[in-house]
């Protein structure tokens, strides 16, 4: 009885696409187990949805409609496929999942025109030579098949622009998927990777990436040069730091580090599947354009979950308010001392790197240039703001006034005359205690706590 409802019901939908010249037809889930001949007149048709029935085969009349550009037949019971599929060229979107197919023709090759192909769930091996013939492909969908190795001839689809393997047996990502430099969209979650593959350095396009459930530790540094990428899904790993230089990803949107999100297609209702993050980089506080931060079910330090139960922008404060603690100012004072006429303005302009002036005059009172240095160690750019005090008498007790902590000193002395005569000792002395006998306006001595200034 229920079989000849849906079969009615079916025949009804069929009569109303002819009388009026539909060009798409949905006859899903109805729960057929046959298709009525009719369908085989609606030749006009160019989108058709059987999915989610209980078909176990394709009667060959259905061959007749040769302008179908779209053609659904996920999730029934076929175990194989008919010839007659080859001839509908026309085709552009092709859904095969969810059958119980385990091998699929040569001919499907044919189908050239095919910028959509599903093959989710339905147990393939990795020996589909013919894939390589679909280069107008954009979209394909290999989840749910068990395959620890991809099959070559995917790298021919230089069109390719989404490929799903979730869910799969992949241990690693063969170096020839670089040829695929459309990619925006790629789901290699729920494989067991174990580390992050580094042949998606090369695929600069991408847009969207999810890693999640691969039972990774680390996230590369140069993820941060994936600049086009908006959505990132990594939860339900074992990730306990993230590298400072995701903040570099100023087109990002959406991060998933927890949650129930594992990908743009999938999500995981139930159970715990965040990582082992306390902590987040800095940096993703500048991120303007995120809009999503998933954080759940992770280990958050106290003062991050409080942030996190306020919201995102709250989050954003609180990196940003650690960032600004934190900001290290490259910058130093250089203050050059001696007596006049040794030579302080020559070194510095020396350091500077300015070109030697024969004849240079005499310095009164001070003069401020910065110099330029880096650093070896760390390769960072420092500014030295260089103070170059005349060396005559008359400006000494005004020197003292500019002397603090921290500071590189200079005391400079003619080498020929020796440091004595340089008054070095009296120089540093002064260094070292620039408040020593200063008096206030009253004549009275003064005296503040002191910090002992660097001297070099």
């Amino acid at each position: 009885m229920a079989r000849g409802k849906a079969y009615r019901k079916t025949e009804q939908k069929i009569e109303e696409a002819r009388r009026s010249g539909a060009k798409e037809l949905d006859l899903s889930e109805i729960g057929l187990t046959e298709l009525p001949e009719s369908l085989g007149n609606l030749t006009q048709l160019q989108t058709l949805d059987l999915s989610a029935n209980e078909l176990t085969a394709l009667p060959e009349w259905l061959g007749q409609l040769k302008q179908l550009r779209s053609l659904n037949l996920s999730t029934n019971r076929l175990t194989t496929l008919p010839e007659w599929l080859g001839q509908l060229t026309q085709l552009q979107s092709l859904d095969l999942s969810r059958n119980r197919l385990t091998t699929l023709p040569e001919w499907l090759g044919r189908l050239t025109q095919l910028q959509e192909l599903s093959l989710s769930g339905s147990r393939l091996t990795p020996t589909m030579e013919w894939l390589g013939q679909l280069t107008r492909l954009q979209s394909l969908n290999l989840e749910f098949n068990g395959l620890t190795t991809l099959p070559e001839s995917l790298g021919q689809l230089k069109k390719l622009r989404e490929l799903h393997l979730h869910y799969n047996g992949l241990t690693m990502l063969p170096e020839w998927l670089a040829r695929l430099d459309e990619l925006r969209r790629l789901d290699i979650s729920s494989n067991p990777l174990k580390t992050f593959p580094a042949v998606l350095k090369k695929l600069k396009n991408l847009e969207a990436l999810s890693v999640s459930q691969n039972g990774m530790t680390a996230l590369p540094t140069w993820i941060g040069e994936l600049s086009h990428l908006r959505k990132l899904y990594a939860i339900d790993n074992r990730l306990e730091d993230l590298p400072s230089e995701i903040g570099n990803l100023d087109n990002l949107t959406e991060l998933h580090l927890g949650g129930e999100e594992i990908s743009f297609c999938w999500s995981h209702v139930g159970g715990e599947h965040g990582n082992k993050l306390k902590n987040l980089p800095l940096s993703i506080g500048s991120l303007e354009n995120l809009k999503i931060l998933d954080l759940d079910d992770n280990p958050l330090n106290p003062e991050l979950a409080a942030a996190y139960k306020e919201g995102l922008d709250a989050v954003k404060r609180y990196l940003r308010a650690k960032a600004e603690a934190q900001i290290k100012l490259n910058e130093a004072k250089l203050i050059l001392i001696g007596e006049g006429e040794v030579g302080k303005s020559c070194l510095l302009g020396a350091l500077r790197g300015d070109p030697w002036e024969p004849g240079k005059p005499t310095t009164h009172g001070i003069e401020i240039k910065p110099v330029k240095v880096t650093d070896p160690a760390t390769g960072a750019k420092i500014k030295l703001n260089g103070w170059d005090f005349g060396g005559q008498r008359v400006y000494r007790p005004t020197h003292q006034l500019f002397f603090s902590a921290p500071a590189v000193y200079l005391v400079v002395w003619k080498p020929r005359e020796g440091p004595q005569q340089g008054f070095v000792k009296d120089w540093i002395k002064l260094v070292k205690h620039p408040r020593a006998g200063r008096q206030d306006s009253r004549g009275r001595h003064t005296r503040r706590p002191e910090r002992t200034p660097t001297r070099h």
